[in-house]
């Protein structure tokens, strides 16, 4: 990558095109990880620096975007445990979910309803989930990485990443038919 190449040799602006091209992903997954708006951005940041810092080891026939995704898990992972330590985590104080995409205005009103309320729903059910599911779904399904690529940011073989995908949507199929079947019982 060109880009990274002008880095490395120097080219302090390059860099701020990385940042242009990826902040915005690496902010979503983490505000989904760590479930707090002005967290992900903290944490944001220090993945920017952290990637800055050791873009000097990163090699470029890589692919960039796992490289930089495993930054921000271990930033997401150490950001938890530092909290978690203080009884601090921005979960337990304001368990509000990501903010919702843009919605394609061409959908008539009800349909733009529906599919926000479906994302929302979604999007509690994901973060209900483990961090290790959470992260392959959002990195599979949100990002698009590759079972490889979604390997190199977790640190396991492809066929452990296979296998928490399934897990993390069964779990997800099986969260969500038994609240449908406790919202349909009738009221006794």
């Amino acid at each position: 990558m060109e880009v990274i190449l002008r880095v490395k040799s120097g080219d302090g602006e390059a860099f701020s095109l990385l940042v242009d091209a990826y902040a915005d992903r690496i902010f979503g997954y983490l505000n989904l990880m760590v479930k707090n708006r002005s967290d992900a951005e903290e944490i944001s940041q220090e993945v920017f620096i952290k990637a800055y810092r050791g873009l000097c080891k990163f090699r470029a026939d890589c692919p960039f975007a796992p490289w930089l995704f495993r930054i921000a898990r271990n930033e997401a992972i150490n950001f938890s445990r530092r909290h978690k330590r203080q009884g601090l985590l921005a979960a337990d104080r304001n368990p509000d979910l990501p903010p919702l995409e843009p919605v394609d205005v061409s959908d008539g009103p009800l349909e733009q309803m529906l599919d926000r309320e479906r994302r929302k729903e979604a999007r509690r059910l994901i973060a209900a989930l483990d961090e290790k599911y959470r992260t392959v779904l959002t990195l599979r399904y949100g990002e698009g990485l590759s079972y490889r690529e979604i390997a190199g940011v977790i640190g396991a073989p492809e066929g452990t990443v296979k296998t928490l995908l399934h897990r993390a949507k069964a779990k997800l199929r099986r969260t969500a038919t038994s609240e449908l079947t406790v919202e349909a019982a009738p009221a006794g």
